[in-house]
């Protein structure tokens, strides 16, 4: 995991892998998750959010 913070924005940056099950066949996929926070009154909220898939196999 990446964190890169600039004033009261935030850039989250990791990899991820997942498997999941649906109509009976099993899937998996890895890849990264770009999320990008901006802080408002002392909280942090998520602004915008995206996940690139590098593979993925059924």
């Amino acid at each position: 995991m990446k964190i890169d913070v600039f004033c009261d924005v935030a850039i989250v940056y990791y990899s991820y892998e997942t498997k999941w099950a649906m109509e009976g066949k099993t899937f998996s996929e890895t890849g990264n998750d770009v999320m990008v926070l901006g802080r408002t009154e002392g909280k942090w909220l998520l602004i915008w959010r995206t996940l690139i898939p590098l593979a993925q196999d059924s």
